[in-house]
């Protein structure tokens, strides 16, 4: 059973015994995709450790290995502030960015099909320091937006965030509610600022 799969049968698991928002609460704030918890019986003869991430919901980190491959959405690197919104996220305005999607999100992103992004649309952020990293390809910030089923994690208009350092944000967590209040902004565009429409107008 893989990581994803064995987190998605702790965390149904979790549920029936009630424990699940107990749990959550101890570990919704940990930045590591594996984490470490401790179920122990009564009496404490008889103990297991299980390694699960309760706040992931969409696929693994794997599933934008190959990220190069899918439609660039930025036509070349962006700097500055297109949006109005940046403030000092995502390495700020001094920062070179280049955004991806995934062959599910691309045609909605391309204008063809009207939004929402279907379920399994990933929209990729790269951010490098500045030109030079740029060109080297060097040190690489990478932020994630993971569309997900319907009802699934309503408070982020059903996106779950991925940052840099692998920690994920559904729901009311602390790192969902960070990125949902900026991306609050494009609620229009289905909390996605950034399309090929963008550059066209």
């Amino acid at each position: 059973m893989s990581l994803f799969e064995s987190t998605i049968a702790a965390e149904i698991e979790l549920r029936k015994t009630g424990l699940y928002s107990h749990y959550r609460k101890r570990t919704e704030e940990r930045t590591t995709h594996e984490t470490q918890i401790y179920f122990s019986s009564q009496p404490a003869h008889y103990s297991y450790r299980l390694y699960v991430n309760l706040t992931a919901i969409g696929p693994p980190d794997s599933a934008w290995d190959n990220y190069l491959s899918w439609y660039q959405v930025t036509p070349e690197p962006a700097t500055g502030d297109p949006t109005g919104f940046l403030t000092n996220v995502h390495d700020g305005i001094n920062a070179y960015r280049q955004i991806f999607v995934n062959s599910v999100g691309e045609a909605v992103n391309r204008g063809t099909q009207g939004f929402p992004y279907p379920q399994g649309t990933i929209l990729l952020k790269e951010s490098f320091n500045n030109e030079a990293a740029l060109l080297a390809r060097r040190n690489a910030e990478l932020t994630v937006m993971i569309k997900l089923a319907a009802a699934q994690s309503p408070e982020t208009g059903g996106w779950e965030y991925v940052r840099p350092d692998g920690a994920r944000g559904t729901g009311d967590s602390g790192l969902a509610a960070f990125c949902r209040d900026c991306h609050l902004f494009a609620a229009a565009t289905d909390y996605n600022f950034i399309n090929s429409r963008f550059y066209q107008n």
